[in-house]
């Protein structure tokens, strides 16, 4: 068998390390997207945090895309989905290496937080 279709992209924006500051933060930044073809986003489950003193909104999405792809994202990356910038939530998890004979691909879960 051969990989699934990969209809849709997504913008993945690698992590460029900085130098510290002179108050010794670290200045990272993130260079322009490349294109990732993935298989599909879709919501992720999640719990969202709740106080009373704050209010936070918790966007999770999770992404399957093929594995071994080059723009493939890490850890520290963050993806460009519908123009929405998201964070990489953990490493990816590649499902590929199980006995298949094919490639089950990557998935990749991101999140955004806002307030």
């Amino acid at each position: 068998m051969g990989d699934f279709p990969t209809p849709y992209t997504v913008g993945v924006k690698r992590l460029v390390e900085g130098d510290r500051d002179a108050m010794g933060v670290k200045q990272d930044s993130w260079a322009e997207p490349v294109d990732w073809p993935v298989m599909a986003p879709y919501p992720a489950s999640m719990e969202e945090p709740r106080r009373d003193d704050r209010d936070v909104s918790v966007s999770s999405l999770a992404i399957l895309g093929p594995s071994g792809h080059p723009n493939e994202p890490r850890d520290r990356d963050r993806v460009v989905v519908g123009g929405v910038e998201y964070e990489v939530d953990g490493k990816p998890r590649d499902w590929s290496q199980g006995p298949w004979g094919w490639s089950a691909g990557v998935q990749v879960n991101v999140k955004r937080v806002e307030g």
